[in-house]
């Protein structure tokens, strides 16, 4: 219903399709438009897994950025990879395939052959590598810079990086927070060139059962 302003002179409120106010003195009109509900099922849904995604990969962030070497990396595209490549969905139950997720990119050589073996007792992990290099395929030197990035999915804000041994080591031992439960932790291993200015693409482990 429409309602005459006796101080304006004029007509504000809703009068069938038509919306009428007034603006610094003149009167002004509008068509009426349904308020629409976008929250459909689907746009639901997308919301959802957007902010499952968001919530998983805030930890990771901040490793992810020293990894590719890119302070510019913006969080939202890191969000879309992971949401892509990593989430596994099976009805509204969301995962995450940490596999799937790349904390490191870059020219050097990556660490190949790679293997874990857990100490529960004193809650270490060893990681052994195959330390010989082949230039041709990407470049490498033997004092590069191990990088391992240990995180525990059910503590997120204790994410760490430890850059204990070199390439030419082919091994290197970290311990684990005593309250982790070590053979549910992932780990992303890279190598940085000597200078830090190089990283390799990252390889990822975790304890498997046979």
């Amino acid at each position: 219903m429409g309602n005459i302003d006796l101080s304006k002179m004029g007509l504000s409120g809703k009068m069938g399709p038509i919306v009428a106010y007034v603006v610094n003195g003149k009167q002004r009109f509008r068509t009426f438009t349904e308020p629409r509900n976008p929250k459909t099922p689907k746009q639901t849904a997308h919301r959802s897994r957007f902010g499952f995604v968001s919530k998983m990969v805030s930890p990771l962030y901040a490793q992810i950025k020293l990894g590719y070497k890119n302070d510019n990396l913006v969080y939202g595209t890191v969000c879309g990879k992971v949401n892509r490549e990593a989430v596994i969905s099976k009805y509204s139950d969301l995962k995450i395939d940490y596999s799937k997720i790349q904390i490191a990119e870059g020219k050097l050589q990556p660490l190949s052959t790679m293997t874990l073996q857990i100490d529960e007792i004193t809650n270490t992990v060893t990681f052994n590598w195959d330390y010989e290099t082949d230039s041709k395929v990407k470049f490498a030197k033997a004092n590069d810079r191990v990088n391992i990035v240990c995180f525990n999915e059910a503590l997120p804000k204790e994410i760490f990086r430890k850059s204990p041994n070199n390439r030419v080591d082919g091994k290197a031992i970290v311990e684990l927070p005593k309250h982790w439960n070590a053979s549910e932790a992932h780990f992303w291993l890279y190598v940085s060139s000597w200078d830090t200015m190089l990283n390799s693409d990252s390889v990822y482990l975790t304890y498997s059962r046979i």
